[in-house]
């Protein structure tokens, strides 16, 4: 609501920078700056190395077991090797938004119609396959394998700690949805665009994240916790039959 009062007031490139500049001071506007660049690093470090997990996923480990040949690491505060596809997506991207916002409209525009459709794909999977049992699982029935991850069972089974485990990964997808008010510049009339663009974007996050979360009523919670479950396994435990 902040950023869509200020980019309406104040429709220039820069983000908080320039909101708290004006409306504050050079001194408060060089911190906030400086935590923007911060906030954006961690962001896109973090979404890289989801993504080269996940393909990472579909192909076996391939990549990792090549890194670790190749890059390998030692260090016990830092990751077992140097993830090449992490660290080269955001150079991509950085090299995509330097031919300008425009020319790289498009490709953003493919890959959040991409995003959004297989989001749309889960939600409507999941309301033709739902099984309210899901959130019924007694621990008694969880298979021993899984004794170590189960919880209580039930709606809530990690309690409310579990709950903020899961908000703090929801929270990246919030990270950057204040570069909207950057484009204060780039579109017309900005005073209306810019913060029905904002409103616009969180409600679709929103709506995204209570979609995919409720794969909990298609699949149980323990199959999701054990991620390196094999999709083979999954369907040999499960009931579920596509």
């Amino acid at each position: 609501m902040c950023y869509a009062e200020f980019a309406s007031r104040v429709p220039k490139s820069g983000s908080a920078y320039i909101f708290t500049y004006v409306a504050i001071g050079e001194f408060l506007a060089f911190i906030v700056g400086w935590n923007l660049i911060l906030e954006y690093i961690i962001g896109a470090a973090s979404i890289s190395k989801g993504l080269s997990l996940y393909i990472d996923s579909l192909v076996n480990d391939a990549m990792k077991n090549c890194f670790k040949l190749i890059a390998p690491i030692t260090w016990d505060f830092l990751s077992s090797y140097f993830d090449f596809f992490a660290f080269g997506c955001p150079l991509l991207i950085g090299l995509a938004l330097a031919f300008g916002l425009r020319k790289s409209a498009g490709i953003n525009n493919i890959l959040c119609i991409l995003n959004l459709g297989v989001v749309a794909y889960v939600v409507v999977a999941v309301l033709f396959n739902a099984d309210i049992r899901n959130w019924q699982i007694n621990p008694i029935d969880i298979p021993s394998q899984y004794a170590n991850t189960t919880g209580t069972g039930g709606f809530f089974p990690f309690g409310f700690s579990g709950t903020l485990k899961g908000a703090a990964t929801c929270f990246f997808g919030f990270v950057g949805f204040d570069c909207i008010a950057t484009t204060g510049e780039e579109v017309q009339n900005p005073q209306k665009v810019v913060p029905r663009a904002l409103m616009l974007s969180l409600l679709v996050i929103f709506f995204a994240y209570f979609g995919v979360s409720l794969l909990t009523l298609m699949w149980p919670y323990y199959l999701l916790v054990n991620s390196k479950l094999t999709f083979s396994e999954s369907l040999q435990i499960n009931k579920f039959s596509f």
